[in-house]
This record gives C-alpha cells, sequence and structure tokens, in this order.
C-alpha cells in the first residue's frame, strides 16, 4: 500500500532556561534469573555478568545510566548472586568520575521480576526507570523521558527494530510479539505471539480510537520502562504479577481505553496518578546528596525535556505513521516512520518542573469523576460536537472517555552503526561480542573505549594470555588465557583463565572460566560449562558440556 512520511507529532516543549540539575527519576534495574536459554554459562553467576568484550554486560547499564545524569540507582537481586555483585560493584565503582548512589538490594525468595519490584517498592517516590539486565543500549533515555513527560503517561517503553542484515542470529519465539502503535506512540496491543490460536483481533471500539496503527512483529521490547508510581503500588498489592515484561506490561496495555469504573476497580492504585509532583517528590526541594552531572553530560540526559530539533537521522526514535489506511500490513522489515534526532537535553529546576507535570496532567486530573462509564461507545451514539468527538477518538486526547491510564512506546529503527539489543540466548551474546568492537568509540558513546583490541584480528585479547601461532578471527579472549600452537579460534567467546591445548579447532562456541579444552578437539557451535574439561581428540557439534 502506498504510504508517506509525515513530521514529528511529538509535542514539543517552549524554551526553558536551566535553572538547576537535580535526578527526576529513580532508577530500578532488576537482575532475575536466567530461563534456561543461556545454559551453561549462567551455572554460576547471573547473566548480566558474562562479559561482552572482556566487561560485565552489568557495566555497560550502569554506564548508561551514569551518561544519563542518573543519581540514585537500586540493583535487586537473588540473595544467592550476593557474593559475585558485590564484589564486581566494589570493581566498578573505582572506574566512575562521579558519585551515583548505588545500592544493592537482595531478595530472599525471588520467584520474578515483579518480585525484584515489590522489594523497593517503599523506596520509590515519583515515576521511576525500570529495567532488566540483559540490554546494551547506546542511546540516551532522554528521548524515552520526554515521550513520558509530555504524554503524561503511566507506562513508556522503548522497543528496537533491528536492521535486517543478513546475518543468523536466532531469535526465540518466546520473545516475538505483535505490537501494534498508533501515529503517535500510543502502545494499543502487544500480545506474544506463543499466544495466538489462529490470528489477532482488534475491536471496532478500538479502532475507532485511532485514526492509523501499525502492526508490526518484528519490534524487540528492550525492557527498558518508565513507569508512573503507582504502577509499583500495583504490583506491590498484586501477587499474581510474577514478570513485568510478560504480565504486567501487556495487562495494563489491556487495560487502556476501558470504562472509568472498571478500571479504578481493577486497579485501586491508579487513582494515586492524579497526585501532582511536588507532592510525590517533595525529597528534590531538600535532597541535597544528589549527584551533580557535570558538563561533559550535557548532550547524554535524560532529566529533563529535550529542545525542539525535527533534522531526520536514520538511527532514531521514531513513530509510524501510515494515513492512507486504518491498519497498516505486518511487517517484517521498516514500518514507514517518522524520525527523530535524540536532541540536547537541558536541566529543570523542580518548581519549572512541577508546573510543567501540572499544565500536562490538569486535563486528565479530575477524569475519574467525570468520564462516561462506557468509552468504548461508538462516536455516532456521542452527543457532542464534532470537534469533541474528534478529540475522544484520539488515542492521546487527554480528555478522551475512559482515558484514565496511558501507555506510550518509542522505536528505534536501528542501523549498523548503532547498538540497541538484548541479550537473551547464546546467539545473541555471541553475536554482540562480534558487533560491539567493530563500533566506533564517539564521544556520545556510554562506555568507556575497548582495550586490547587487535583490528587485524578483529578481536579483543585480554591481559596476560599466552598465544602461541595461533590463528583468531572475530573472537572475545578473557584475561589469563592460554592457546597452544597451531590452534584456530573463529567467531569465539572465550573466559577468563581459560586454557585450549595444540591443534584444535574452534567454531561459534563459548567457552567459561577455568575450562580446559585439550589437544587436537574439534568444536562446533559448544558451550562449555565452568570448570568442564573436554577430553582429547574430541569432535563434537552443537553440544553443550557441563558439571551439571
Amino acid at each position: 500500500s502506498t504510504t508517506s512520511q509525515q513530521d514529528n507529532k511529538y509535542p514539543i516543549m517552549s524554551s526553558i532556561s536551566a535553572i538547576q540539575t537535580v535526578p527526576e527519576f529513580q532508577v530500578v534495574l532488576i537482575i532475575d534469573y536466567d530461563d534456561g536459554r543461556m545454559f551453561p554459562l549462567t551455572e554460576d553467576v547471573p547473566k548480566c555478568l558474562l562479559p561482552v568484550a572482556n566487561r560485565k554486560l552489568l557495566s555497560y547499564q550502569l554506564d548508561t545510566l551514569h551518561k544519563s545524569g542518573a543519581a540514585e540507582v537500586y540493583i535487586v537481586a537473588a540473595k544467592e548472586f550476593e557474593i559475585p555483585l558485590g564484589n564486581f560493584m566494589k570493581d566498578y565503582r573505582l572506574t566512575l568520575n562521579v558519585t551515583v548512589n548505588i545500592d544493592l538490594v537482595f531478595v530472599d525468595e525471588m520467584m520474578g521480576s515483579a518480585d525484584g519490584l515489590r522489594a523497593v517498592t517503599d523506596r520509590i517516590r515519583g515515576d521511576f526507570l525500570c529495567l532488566s539486565s540483559d540490554f546494551i543500549c547506546q542511546f540516551s533515555l532522554g528521548d524515552l523521558a520526554h515521550m513520558h513527560r509530555v504524554n503524561t503517561s503511566d507506562l513508556t517503553m522503548m522497543f528496537a527494530a533491528p536492521q535486517s542484515t543478513g546475518k543468523d542470529v536466532k531469535k526465540d519465539e518466546v520473545d516475538q510479539e505483535y505490537i501494534a502503535i498508533s501515529d503517535n506512540g500510543r502502545v494499543l496491543l502487544k500480545t506474544p505471539t506463543l499466544e495466538l490460536d489462529e490470528g489477532i483481533e482488534l475491536s471496532k471500539a478500538l479502532l475507532h480510537k485511532t485514526d492509523s496503527l501499525c502492526l508490526r512483529n518484528d519490534l524487540q521490547d528492550m525492557g527498558i520502562y518508565i513507569m508512573s508510581h503507582w504502577v509499583a503500588e500495583f504490583v506491590a498489592s498484586n501477587k499474581k504479577i510474577s514478570s513485568i515484561r510478560t504480565d504486567l506490561v501487556p495487562y495494563l496495555v489491556q487495560r487502556q481505553f476501558q470504562p472509568t469504573d472498571l478500571v479504578l476497580k481493577a486497579i485501586p492504585a491508579l487513582e494515586h496518578r492524579k497526585r501532582p509532583l511536588s507532592s510525590i517528590e517533595s525529597w528534590l526541594m531538600t535532597n541535597k546528596s544528589a549527584a551533580t552531572i557535570h558538563s561533559h553530560h550535557e548532550s547524554f540526559q535524560f532529566l529533563t525535556p529535550p529542545s525542539n530539533n525535527k533534522a531526520t537521522t536514520a538511527s532514531t526514535p521514531s513513530i509510524p505513521s501510515s494515513k492512507h489506511s486504518l491498519i497498516t500490513p505486518i511487517v517484517t522489515s521498516h514500518a514507514v516512520t517518522t524520525h527523530r534526532r535524540p536532541s540536547l537535553l537541558t536541566t529543570v529546576g523542580t518548581e519549572l518542573a512541577d508546573q510543567l507535570h501540572e499544565s500536562l496532567s490538569s486535563s486528565r486530573s479530575h477524569l475519574s469523576h467525570t468520564l462516561s462509564n462506557d468509552p468504548l461507545a461508538s462516536p455516532s451514539s456521542a452527543s457532542s460536537s464534532s470537534a469533541n468527538r474528534k478529540a475522544s477518538s484520539s488515542p492521546t486526547g487527554s480528555s478522551s472517555s475512559g482515558d484514565i491510564l496511558r501507555c506510550f512506546g518509542l522505536v528505534y529503527e536501528l542501523s549498523s552503526s548503532t547498538i540497541l539489543t538484548r541479550i537473551t540466548n547464546i546467539s545473541s551474546y555471541i553475536a554482540i561480542n562480534k558487533d560491539l568492537p567493530l563500533h566506533p568509540h564517539t564521544a556520545k558513546t556510554p562506555w568507556r573505549r575497548l582495550t586490547n583490541y587487535l583490528k587485524k584480528e578483529q578481536s579483543v585479547v585480554g591481559e596476560g594470555c599466552e598465544l602461541k601461532s595461533v590463528t583468531i578471527k572475530q573472537c572475545t579472549i578473557g584475561h589469563n588465557v592460554r592457546i597452544g600452537q597451531m590452534s584456530k579460534l573463529n567467531s569465539c567467546v572465550i573466559m577468563e583463565n581459560v586454557t585450549i591445548g595444540e591443534n584444535c579447532t574452534i567454531q561459534n562456541c563459548v567457552i567459561s572460566e577455568k575450562a580446559i579444552i585439550e589437544n587436537n578437539c574439534n568444536l562446533n557451535e559448544c558451550n562449555i560449562g565452568s570448570g568442564y574439561k573436554v577430553s582429547a581428540g574430541t569432535k563434537v557439534k552443537n553440544e553443550t558440556f557441563s558439571q551439571l
């Protein structure tokens, strides 16, 4: 079908003068158990402590938060991870240039990511960032915060649309979803593919709420969310919620546009969203311990509204836009989108932030008392004027009937020069170890420049390694690794203190710490657990070795 690009529809803040630098969002980073797809690499450590280009995955996430101006971070994990996480934080704090308050919170019985959020609910004072621990993001979180703020959203999520490169990176069915997004970013549907028996059903009432929407199955939920304070209260009071990504988020999306009394009955905590920012975050007025964000972060903050910049770029947040049909066809590549370059962010003082928040939310602060009990009625049955009917049919119109729960999504259409991904299986883990060293390091890259990178071999080699007449290509080799003569390694991740014998051929493999590969082995697409010994002369493909 014929489609056309439209101008950016984001509400743009007027010019705002900087008053002071203050943290706006607390951050909750939840370290959940691996679901088994990373076995045997996660036998002894959580996924977030696996090395990527010889740095722990968690360090990349903290680097992004640090560059974005975060000042208060809670890392929540199961009690059994206390020692490895404690050791990691001791090392990581030595690399920080400014003070970031990072607290480790350990949960005795953690059955899912929702338990992690429940563990810190009493510490959350306002809208907050809720993150998984398996992503790598080179972008500022400022655009996500901007979308959350200007739409007075209750849940704002980040999606990535990977570029089709022809590389065979396995995408598991459990990660595939059908996601419907309106032309201004309203998430109208979020359904896992595995839950569909025959097809997708969209009610006529829902279609009346939007002029157009784009239905996609190529988007990846990054596990990066901004949530209203009441969402944490709702999770704390509802023990049936186990996973944030698969339970909570689809539930909130589904509850949109339902009758007001029905929504408030199902989610009593939603009443609390009417509180002004100053009553939720009065701590901003007196908090003197917040870290000051130095000038070198000015181009990479998520704490305040961005300036107006409508220039386009190939790898920027985008909103599907198609006015030629009510529903665009399901796509597996790029949808027609309106691009928006991440712009410089300014800083806003508490009083001005309160005024902005109140002005944006005043039009819907009294909705629970005034809205109709039948928000899904056909527009033809409404008795309002045509202008009012148009406002009530808009998915972002704050006067729309039943529009007291609002979910938005920010889509990044990726290019070959950008990194935004989740590590969900071993295939994606090998891929990011190959791709990340190839990306140019710029002033806006949140993590530090990689060390010991061999350009010719396209590989990262750790310190203290012994490589005697070996051939390596696109590998990550950890510290203190010994590789015997005449061995060949291609597209492998070799962790610390591994020993590989002579005349070995190893391709597309991951070898965990302290493993031993004896002489004359030929391994292809194999995964070796920590401390495992592979006998001499072993020739296997697509095998997993573990001491368990």
